[in-house]
C-alpha cells in the first residue's frame, strides 16, 4: 500500500533555492532574477524583475506554499508598493513588506492556482518597478532565499486516504489475529485472547496515529523517527498475524478447537525435499550473467547528447538494480543449499558454510583490488591512503558514511557490494535459525519476506515526506544514497525475500507442477519481468529512494522463484550452456569492469556516435573474455585451495546425491 501510495506523489515536493541559485530558476516566459550581490550587512540576496516569471515545474492539485525571505525596494530609495503574485496567469495574493525594516523577513503564501490541477505550477511575482540612478537594471525587490513545498501531501484528503487503508488493514490483521490464536484453547483463553487482541489494536492505533501525520506538531526530524517507528511496529504486528507468533501462550479451550479447527486445520509441516536436478539452478546461474550485464550498462558512459532514446537511457541509467537481484539470487542459492545443515547441526557445519564464501569471494576481490592499487599508485599517488587500504582489504568500505569518496570510488567503484555480500553471509546463520527454522507455511514465509521489505520502503517514504526527493539527495556522499544504496543492513530485505523463495521452493518441491499452475506461473514470471522494465523506464526523482530501497524486490524474488520451479521459454534460455559460462564468471566480470571502462571513459564520451556503441560493444567483449579467464584460472583453483588446506578431507560417497552441491555452491 505504501509503494502504491508513491504514485501519488507528484514529481517534486520541494523547491529551494539560496541566491546563488536564484538565476536557474529565470523563465523564458518573463524576466527572473539578477545576479546574487552583498549588502554592507553581508547579505547575499538577489534583486527581481519587476515581472518575475518561475516556472516551477510541479503539478500541484492542492496548491504550493511559498516562502521568501525578502526586502522593499524601499529600503534601497524605491517604491513602497506591495507585490502582486499570480499562479498561472491567475491572481494569487499579495506580499507586503515593511518599508522600514532593514532586515530580511519572512513571508509564506500560500497559492492555489485555478490551472494548477493540471499545468505545471508558473508563479509570477509583479512589483512597482525602481530604477536607482547610475544603474542600468529596473529593479523589483530584494530576495535572499525563495522556497516552493507542495502542499500535496500535508493535505488533509491524502491523509484520510491513507488513515482509512491503515484501519482497513489493521482490522484485517485483528480478525487474522483472533482466528489463528483461538485454535490454541484453554480455560482462561477467552479472556487472555481478548486482552492480548486489545493491547494489539491499542498499539496499532498507536502506529497508525504516527503514520497519519498527527505529528506535524514536531519539527521534520522527530516526525520522522516516529513515523519510521509506527511503520516498524505495524510490521511487527502484521508478521506476529502471519507467523502465528502471538505475545502469549493461551491454554487450550476445547469451544475454541470444536468453532476453528474444523474451519481451518492446522496442516502439516512438510519435510525438506532436496532438488531433483539442477536445471533451474542453472537457470539462476543465467539469470547472474543477466544482472552482471545491466551493472555494465549502468556503468557505461554516455554523452548528454546521446542519441539512445530516453526510454533506453532511463533503463541503461538504472542498471544498477543488478546489485539488489545479485542479492535476491544469493539469498536464494545459500538458503537452498546451506539451510538443512546450518539448522540441523550448526556450530559443525559453520566452519565449513564460512570457508567456502570467503573462498568463493576474497581470491578474485583481492587480486582485482591488488591491481588497481598499482594503478592508482602509477597514476594518481595522492590517493593512497592507509586507512583507506586496510578498509578494502578487510572490506569494511561500506561501513564508512563517507563511502563513495573515502572507500569505493578510489580503487574499484563495485567493490562495495561485496562488502554487503560478507555481512549478509554472516547474517544467514542468524536468519535461518531464528526465523526460517519457525516459518514452516508458506503464509509464514511470504511474511518473512514482506515485513523486511515494507520496513526499508517506509523508510524510504519517510525521506520522500522529509523533502529529500530530488536526484541532488543522491548524488555523491549525500545521507540518502549511503543509507539506501551503500549500508549493508540495507540490504538484508533483497538476501530474505531469496531465502524465503528458497524455503517455499523446497516445500513445494514434492508437488508436481499441473497445467493451471505453470499457466499462472508464466503470467506472473512476465508481469514481474514487464514491472522491472517499467519501472527502470519510470524515471521520477521521487522514485529515486525507492529504487534504491529496493522497490524492485518482489518482482526479483518472484522472477527467481519461477526460474527455479517452472520449466518456461526464459528458464530454458538462461540454462544454456553460454548463459550457463557467463554467469558463472559473472563475479568475475562485475569486479573486473571498471578496470576497463574507467580508463576508456574518454573515449566513450569523444567518439562519434553510434561509433562510440561499437567500441563499447569491444570493451564488453574483452570484460567478458578476461572474466572468463579470470574465473577458470584464479577464482576457480583458488577456491579449490583454500578449501583444501582449510577443510578436512572427506571420502568421497559412492552414490550420487541429488543435490549437486558442487555446482549449486559454484554459482552462488
Amino acid at each position: 500500500m505504501l509503494f502504491l501510495l508513491v504514485f501519488r506523489f507528484p514529481s517534486t515536493l520541494q523547491l529551494s533555492y539560496q541566491p546563488d541559485q536564484l538565476r536557474n530558476l529565470n523563465s523564458s516566459a518573463g524576466g527572473g532574477f539578477y545576479p546574487p550581490e552583498n549588502d554592507p550587512a553581508g547579505n547575499r540576496f538577489a534583486w527581481t524583475n519587476p515581472q518575475t516569471v518561475i516556472d516551477t515545474g510541479l503539478t500541484a492539485p492542492k496548491g504550493v506554499r511559498l516562502n521568501l525571505e525578502a526586502r522593499s525596494a524601499a529600503v534601497a530609495g524605491g517604491p513602497n508598493a506591495p507585490v502582486q503574485v499570480l499562479v498561472n496567469g491567475n491572481p494569487a495574493g499579495e506580499i507586503r513588506l515593511d518599508p522600514a525594516n532593514q532586515n530580511f523577513q519572512p513571508i509564506s503564501l500560500d497559492l492555489y492556482g485555478k490551472n494548477a490541477t493540471g499545468d505545471p505550477l508558473k508563479i509570477e511575482l509583479a512589483a512597482q518597478p525602481y530604477k536607482p540612478n547610475g544603474d542600468q537594471r529596473t529593479l523589483g525587490f530584494m530576495v535572499k532565499s525563495f522556497q516552493v513545498d507542495n502542499l500535496g501531501w500535508p493535505n488533509t484528503p491524502l491523509r484520510l486516504y491513507l488513515l482509512v487503508g491503515l484501519l482497513a488493514g489493521l482490522t484485517v490483521v485483528t480478525m487474522f489475529l483472533t482466528w489463528r490464536n483461538a485454535r490454541r484453547p484453554g480455560q482462561w483463553a477467552g479472556y487472555t485472547l481478548t486482552g492480548l487482541n486489545l493491547l494489539k489494536t491499542v498499539l496499532a492505533l498507536a502506529a497508525v496515529f504516527l503514520l497519519g501525520g498527527f505529528t506535524s506538531w514536531l519539527d521534520s526530524g522527530k516526525s520522522y523517527y516516529l513515523w519510521t517507528f509506527g511503520l516498524g511496529l505495524l510490521a511487527l504486528l502484521s508478521w506476529q498475524a502471519a507467523a502465528n507468533q502471538p505475545f502469549g501462550q493461551p491454554r487450550p479451550l476445547s469451544l475454541y478447537r470444536r468453532a476453528f479447527l474444523r474451519i481451518n486445520p492446522r496442516p502439516r509441516a512438510r519435510a525438506a525435499i532436496p532438488f531433483k536436478g539442477v536445471a533451474s539452478i542453472e537457470a539462476l546461474t543465467g539469470l547472474r550473467a543477466i544482472a552482471a550485464f545491466i551493472v555494465f550498462a549502468y556503468h557505461y558512459p554516455l554523452p548528454a547528447d546521446t542519441w539512445v532514446p530516453q526510454w533506453l537511457y532511463s533503463i541503461m541509467r538504472s542498471g544498477n538494480i543488478g546489485v539488489p537481484l545479485f542479492f535476491t539470487l544469493s539469498g536464494f542459492v545459500i538458503c537452498y543449499n546451506y539451510y538443512d545443515r546450518l539448522t540441523t547441526r550448526p556450530f559443525k557445519n559453520m566452519w565449513p558454510f564460512l570457508v567456502n564464501r570467503f573462498a568463493r569471494i576474497y581470491p578474485v576481490y583481492l587480486l582485482v583490488f591488488l591491481i588497481a592499487l598499482v594503478a592508482v599508485a602509477l597514476t594518481r599517488s595522492d590517493r593512497i591512503l592507509p586507512a583507506v587500504i586496510w578498509q578494502q582489504t578487510f572490506m569494511l568500505q561500506t561501513w564508512n558514511p563517507d563511502v563513495r569518496i573515502l572507500s569505493a570510488l578510489i580503487y574499484n567503484i563495485p567493490s562495495w557490494s561485496v562488502n554487503v555480500e560478507i555481512f549478509l553471509y554472516l547474517s544467514f546463520p542468524l536468519v535461518a535459525w531464528l526465523v526460517l527454522r519457525k516459518c514452516q507455511r508458506i503464509g509464514q514465509l511470504v511474511a518473512v519476506a514482506v515485513v523486511p521489505m515494507l520496513i526499508v520502503l517506509g523508510l524510504a517514504a519517510g525521506f520522500v515526506l522529509t523533502g529529500h526527493v530530488t536526484a541532488n539527495d543522491y548524488t555523491v556522499d549525500t545521507p540518502g544514497l549511503y543509507l539506501f544504496y551503500y549500508f549493508p543492513v540495507m540490504h538484508l530485505n533483497e538476501f530474505i525475500s531469496g531465502c524465503a523463495a528458497a524455503r517455499i521452493y523446497v516445500l513445494l518441491a514434492a508437488k508436481p507442477v499441473s497445467p493451471k499452475e505453470l499457466a499462472w506461473a508464466r503470467v506472473a514470471l512476465g508481469l514481474a519481468v514487464a514491472a522491472v522494465i517499467f519501472l527502470m523506464m519510470f524515471d521520477k526523482p521521487y522514485l529515486i529512494p525507492f529504487r534504491f530501497a529496493s522497490a524492485y524486490i518482489p518482482f526479483f524474488t518472484i522472477i527467481v522463484f519461477c526460474l527455479a520451479r517452472y520449466r518456461t521459454l526464459l528458464s530454458r534460455f538462461f540454462s544454456t550452456k553460454l548463459l550457463i559460462l557467463l554467469g558463472e564468471s559473472s563475479y568475475s566480470f562485475y569486479l573486473w569492469q571498471e578496470m576497463f571502462v574507467v580508463p576508456n571513459s574518454e573515449r566513450f564520451l569523444t567518439i562519434p556516435q553510434p561509433l562510440s556503441f561499437l567500441f563499447g560493444f569491444g570493451v564488453f567483449l574483452t570484460i567478458v573474455i578476461v572474466s572468463i579467464i579470470s574465473f577458470k584460472f584464479v577464482e576457480t583453483p583458488m577456491r579449490k585451495l583454500i578449501r583444501r588446506l582449510t577443510l578436512p578431507s572427506r571420502p568421497a560417497s559412492p552414490v550420487k546425491t541429488p543435490r549437486d552441491t558442487a555446482k549449486i555452491e559454484a554459482n552462488v
